[in-house]
C-alpha cells in the first residue's frame, strides 16, 4: 500500500504524528509511507526510517502553489491522510494524486477542508495524538504504538554530552503571547530548583525569543542556548534534562517523546488536546477556569477544544503551584 501523510507544522504537531506513523509501519509493514512536511521541521526527522519525505516549503504565494503541484505530481498514492485541516495543506491535496483521501470530522474541520477529501475520520473526543491514530484506524490498523521518539545521531548526542552536570530546560515562549507565563515567574522558581536541587537551568528558544532569554539570563545566571541549537541538538538536550519547564509550546512535546518530565503550564489552551502526551502528571491545567472565568457561552459548550486568549489567563498558574509539581518529582 502507498500512503501519504500530509502534516505542515506545527512543531509540537509534527513531533506527535510519530505514534501514528509507526502505527503505520507496525500494522502495514510492506507498505510505502511519504510524509509531506513542513521544509523547517524535516531536519529534526531527518533520521527516521522507512518513511520517504517531501520537505514543503511554506506557501505564500500562487507561484509557491505551482512549485508544489510540480513537486507532488509524480507521485501516486493508495490512501492520502489529510491530517491537517489548515489553508495552506487544504490546498495541497487536488495536487495528491490518491484513490482514497481521508480528512477530518466536520467539528475538527477549517478553512473548507470537506472540500478537499472524499472520506472523513469519526468524531471524538480526544488528544491530538489519538486524533492522529484514527487516521491509521481508518485504513484497518489494528495494533497501536505508542512510540514516539525521535531518532538522533551521534553529533546530536555528543552536543547534549559536553553538558555533564545535572540540568533542566526552560523554554520560556510559545507562539502566542497569551499563552506564555508571566516571565519575571521564572525568577523565583530558578532560584528555588537551584538552592534546593543544585540543577543548572538552561534556556532555550528560537530567534524570536532572545530578548526574553537574553533578560532571564542577566537576572537569573541561566545557562542561555536560546537561537544557538538545531532541532535535532534541541532535542538531545531535552532528551538529557531532568525536566523541562515551558508553556504550550513543540519543545514540550519533543522532552515528552523522550519521557523527560514537562512541566506544562497551560491555561488558555487545554493539555487534553494538545498536552505532552507522555508527560500528564505534572501539567499545570488552568482551562477550566479560563473557560469560567472568560468564556462566552458557546465557547463553554466546545470546552476541551476551544483556545481563550485572555490576557489574565496565564496568571491564573502560580509560583507555588510550579515548585510543588518540581518537587512531585522527587528529584532531591
Amino acid at each position: 500500500m502507498r500512503i501519504c501523510l500530509v502534516r505542515l507544522s506545527s512543531l509540537g504537531d509534527i513531533v506527535m504524528c510519530l505514534p501514528f506513523v509507526r502505527t503505520l509501519q507496525k500494522n502495514f509493514p510492506k507498505s510505502k509511507i511519504t510524509w509531506v512536511i513542513g521544509e523547517p521541521f524535516y531536519p529534526l526527522l531527518q533520521k527516521l526510517e522507512g518513511v520517504n519525505f517531501i520537505p514543503m516549503p511554506k506557501i505564500k504565494s500562487f507561484g509557491d502553489l505551482i512549485r508544489a503541484k510540480k513537486m507532488l505530481g509524480s507521485y501516486e498514492f493508495d490512501v492520502l491522510l489529510a491530517t491537517q485541516a489548515s489553508l495552506s495543506s487544504n490546498l495541497l491535496y487536488p495536487f495528491i494524486k490518491a484513490k482514497r483521501k481521508i480528512g477530518y470530522d466536520r467539528f475538527r474541520s477549517k478553512d473548507f477542508h470537506g472540500l478537499f477529501v472524499k472520506e472523513r475520520i469519526p468524531f471524538h473526543k480526544e488528544h491530538t495524538v489519538e486524533g492522529f491514530l484514527r487516521f491509521a484506524r481508518a485504513i484497518g490498523a489494528a495494533e497501536i504504538s505508542l512510540d514516539g521518539s525521535i531518532p538522533l545521531g551521534f553529533e546530536e548526542e555528543a552536543f547534549a554530552a559536553q553538558f555533564n552536570a545535572p540540568y533542566f530546560v526552560i523554554n520560556p515562549c510559545s507562539s502566542k503571547r497569551a499563552k506564555d507565563w508571566n516571565y519575571d515567574n521564572y525568577l523565583p522558581v530558578i532560584e528555588y530548583v537551584k538552592k534546593n536541587l543544585g540543577l543548572t537551568p538552561i534556556l532555550t528558544g528560537g530567534p524570536s525569543d532572545k530578548v526574553i532569554c537574553d533578560r532571564l539570563e542577566k537576572e537569573s545566571g541561566c545557562l542561555n542556548l536560546c537561537a544557538k541549537t538545531s532541532l535535532r541538538e534541541l532535542a538531545a538536550l531535552l532528551k538529557g534534562a531532568k525536566f523541562l519547564l515551558a508553556p504550550d509550546t513543540g519543545p514540550a512535546h519533543i522532552a515528552s517523546a523522550f519521557g523527560t518530565p514537562v512541566i506544562g503550564l497551560f491555561a488558555p489552551t487545554s493539555s487534553l488536546l494538545t498536552g505532552p502526551y507522555f508527560s500528564k502528571d505534572q501539567i499545570i491545567d488552568k482551562h477550566a477556569e479560563v473557560l469560567a472565568l472568560y468564556a462566552k457561552p458557546r465557547e463553554k459548550r466546545l470546552g476541551w477544544n476551544v483556545r481563550i486568549y485572555h490576557k489574565d489567563a496565564m496568571d491564573l498558574i502560580t509560583v507555588d503551584d510550579v515548585t510543588k509539581e518540581i518537587d512531585s518529582l522527587n528529584l532531591r
